[in-house]
């Protein structure tokens, strides 16, 4: 089924299963279209809080060849430390951090990510805004961004 679509997939293990309850750890990478779409959807909640006119600056310019163009290398650096119970939610947030831009994405309250840069340095208006997309409720609610490590 995979292969029809072009997609290859290399089975690595296996294991038999069992009726009992098993943890199991997904490693999985990442292609280049995965980050550029969660870089967009980052870029254009920050355009939202803050307007398309602060997101026109040059100090994105860097993060929008990326997210039009896919070049230069992807912002998303690796999760942070720790266990998030999933939900059927999505998280996400802008925020300064000193004088960088940076968005958190968490799908389904499943994979968290790292800082997302949007602007590397340069930027010293204060940006803070969180939210929780509730999929069951359709509800999105205003919450407090992650603190920065």
């Amino acid at each position: 089924m995979l292969a029809a679509q072009g997609i290859e997939f290399t089975v690595t293990s296996e294991f038999h299963q069992t009726r009992a309850m098993v943890e199991a750890e997904l490693v999985y990478n990442l292609a280049r279209p995965q980050p550029r779409a969660m870089t967009r959807i980052c870029f254009n909640y920050l355009a939202r809080v803050v307007g398309p006119g602060v997101v026109r600056a040059a100090h994105f310019d860097e993060v929008r060849r990326y997210i039009r163009h896919g070049e230069g290398a992807h912002p998303i650096g690796p999760p942070p430390k720790g266990k998030v119970e999933p939900s059927r939610c999505h998280y996400l947030s802008a925020q300064t951090v000193e004088d960088r831009v940076v968005a958190y994405l968490s799908l389904f309250m499943r994979v968290r990510y790292d800082e997302v840069t949007l602007a590397p340095s340069g930027f010293t208006s204060p940006i803070v805004s969180a939210h929780f997309f509730n999929l069951d409720t359709r509800k999105i609610t205003e919450t407090t961004p992650l603190p920065v490590s």
